[in-house]
């Protein structure tokens, strides 16, 4: 059987076993993230490891990505040993749950997530694909709980959740002292609601602009705001 590989500019990814393929909403919140002056960061539910590497690309920091799913993280293996930041990237198969109980004394200045979001919605017949889109294993109040637990109090989280969860998203963020620094709905077409919406939370009340990306333009190429904050990962751009 051939192997699926997405080629990015610096590294190429295996993603054919991965509960979750390489995708737009990956590749947004990892080139949206900014973590130039990162630490450690943790990726929870990092599939192949796309989110981590893009940010290895970027930083100095130590990454460290979790995933339920064994097939994820042999394939997120196999691609940190091909990478060229093997030295700096690690992968764990474990739920967020025990994660914690097991890393609650340790805090990341960053901590990103592209979340099982669907909710009481008609599941695939593919087990591995519901853990990855539904959240049957990690609901919203839990992920946000653990991270604001594991977060650094200087620290940031970002996420990209489906627009119409975008205002569940904020309360549920602020009742845990989590409030919104960075905000970016995204559309398919200019002319278009937005159908994702990426987050950057702290623990600091701070100022902030609400932003909107349109992927692509009116002639349906690639808009030159997107190819702006992809042009370092991808190939066509």
């Amino acid at each position: 059987m051939q192997m699926s590989v997405f080629h990015f500019k610096q590294f190429s990814l295996q993603h054919d076993k991965s509960s979750i393929k390489i995708g737009t909403d990956a590749v947004l919140l990892g080139a949206w993230t900014p973590v130039e002056s990162a630490r450690n960061i943790l990726d929870i539910g990092c599939g192949c490891g796309v989110i981590g590497f893009m940010l290895a690309q970027r930083c100095q920091a130590h990454i460290t990505g979790i995933d339920i799913d064994k097939d994820s993280i042999l394939e997120a293996e196999y691609n940190r040993i091909l990478s060229p930041w093997a030295e700096r990237i690690s992968f764990q198969q474990i739920g967020l749950q025990s994660f914690i109980k097991e890393d609650i004394s340790h805090t990341y200045d960053y901590i990103v997530s592209n979340p099982p979001y669907f909710e009481q919605s008609l599941q695939s017949p593919y087990p591995k694909r519901n853990i990855g889109k539904h959240n049957v294993e990690l609901n919203l109040e839990e992920l946000i709980t653990s991270v604001n637990k594991l977060l650094h109090p200087e620290g940031k989280f970002c996420c990209i959740l489906p627009a119409d969860a975008a205002k569940k998203t904020e309360n549920l963020c602020q009742e845990k002292g989590l409030h919104i620094s960075k905000i970016c709905h995204i559309q398919a077409f200019p002319h278009k609601h937005p159908n994702r919406t990426l987050f950057c939370f702290e623990k600091k009340k701070t100022y902030y602009n609400i932003e909107y990306m349109a992927i692509r333009n009116n002639a349906k190429e690639y808009s030159d705001t997107y190819r702006q904050l992809t042009k370092e990962y991808y190939l066509n751009m």
